[in-house]
């Protein structure tokens, strides 16, 4: 969040229909974790049901940190852990993402999505920036990634309005010796602070 704006966000409730409240509710995109920050594993999104395990959580006066287990989430069958760390950084205004993982055979396939309904701006040495009214962030990732694509996709609204969202997805092949995934995210601005991504 930058001056009181969520520029990496939740893409708040869909359109208000029948299939919205019965057994097609996570074909919806604000809905299924297609829509939210959240690893792709495999070309797997994580289903619906199983939650995260909290392993730890640590709050002082410098940092807010949290650690996830969240391999129950996906159905990939090579996948024995996936864990997932935000420490957010009060002085600095950032956030640090990093994913590690084991698995079997020699490799794993993870996209690492980020979402926004703003649109991100290349920056010339590889990072994204995505600009509030107020502030803005800079995501720098880690030299794992393949090549950092970005797209978008339209959804619907309560009262039929459109919105929409925005997808940087860094694709990254970690193999058994590959230390993860890391992303660094500065945050710009007046009211500048993380604790959108620990909600």
């Amino acid at each position: 969040m930058a001056g009181g704006e969520q520029l990496l966000c939740d893409l708040g409730s869909g359109e208000y229909t029948k299939d919205y409240f019965g057994a097609k509710r996570y074909d919806y995109l604000v809905n299924s974790s297609r829509g939210h920050s959240a690893p792709v594993i495999e070309g797997l999104y994580q289903r619906e049901g199983p939650k995260a395990e909290v392993l730890s959580v640590e709050r002082t006066e410098e940092k807010d940190e949290i650690t996830l287990e969240i391999s129950s989430a996906y159905q990939a069958a090579s996948l024995k852990s996936f864990r997932r760390n935000i420490c957010i950084r009060k002085k600095e205004a950032s956030v640090t993402v990093q994913d590690s993982c084991s698995f079997t055979g020699d490799s794993l396939s993870v996209t690492e999505r980020f979402v926004s309904m703003i649109e991100p701006e290349r920056e010339p040495n590889g990072d994204i920036r995505i600009c509030g009214k107020t502030g803005s962030v800079v995501l720098s990732g880690s030299g794992q990634c393949e090549a950092l694509a970005i797209s978008k996709e339209e959804f619907r609204k309560p009262g039929g309005q459109t919105g929409m969202a925005w997808f940087i997805d860094y694709p990254v092949l970690l193999h058994r010796d590959s230390e993860g995934f890391c992303l660094h995210i500065l945050i710009t601005g007046a009211d500048a602070k993380g604790g959108g991504l620990l909600e």
